[in-house]
């Protein structure tokens, strides 16, 4: 009996450790919100790069997109070369696509321009353009389309005016979060 009754408090104290840690393990991944006080960052991934080696600057909130994208970009096997990432105000844009928009979310930090490679060959807007896009390799549709079916994140071959190099988190569309990032990020960096 007393063998049993040992087994038993034995058990239900392993049990009660096991939860425990697991309980423990599970707070310490939870996401948390970034701090406020953070603003730019230089971002580095497996499958998005700077063009150039230059330095893919972002705003801290805009990581855990990034990330995404770059899971996105290791899923379908191609490495994006980021050409534009943060921007001052009045910053001159080389060979712009589009005509920057006033309220960009390149100026808060939360949006990228880029071309891609994939089988050594560079896809730039040209080919990136939708009415190309059935043309495209299958492993950059499927990246394009798990952009799309992404209700967090913007693929500018979808906008009216097409930008086929931009990607962003859509901040824009909540002017007053925008305006925060955009301060954040232009007059009060790290």
């Amino acid at each position: 009996m007393a063998k049993l009754k040992n087994s038993t408090i034995f058990s239900h104290s392993l049990t009660l450790l096991v939860v425990v840690t697991i309980t423990l393990m599970l707070n310490s991944c939870k996401q948390t919100t970034p701090p406020p006080d953070k603003g730019l960052v230089i971002y580095r991934s497996s499958n998005i790069k700077g063009y150039q080696d230059k330095p893919i600057i972002i705003d801290y909130p805009f990581v855990k997109t990034m990330n995404t994208i770059n899971n996105y970009a290791k899923e379908s096997n191609i490495t994006l070369y980021v050409t534009s990432s943060f921007r001052k105000v009045n910053q001159k844009v080389k060979g712009a696509i589009v005509t920057p928009a006033r309220r960009s979310n390149h100026l808060a930090g939360h949006a990228i321009d880029m071309n891609i490679s994939y089988k050594g060959k560079w896809y730039d807007s040209k080919l990136m353009n939708k009415n190309n896009f059935n043309k495209l390799p299958v492993n950059i549709r499927s990246f394009f389309n798990k952009i799309r079916n992404n209700p967090n994140i913007r693929w500018g071959g979808d906008f009216s005016r097409q930008d086929p190099v931009h990607i962003d988190d859509y901040l824009n569309k909540n002017h007053k979060l925008w305006l925060i990032r955009y301060k954040k990020c232009q007059y009060f960096q790290n």
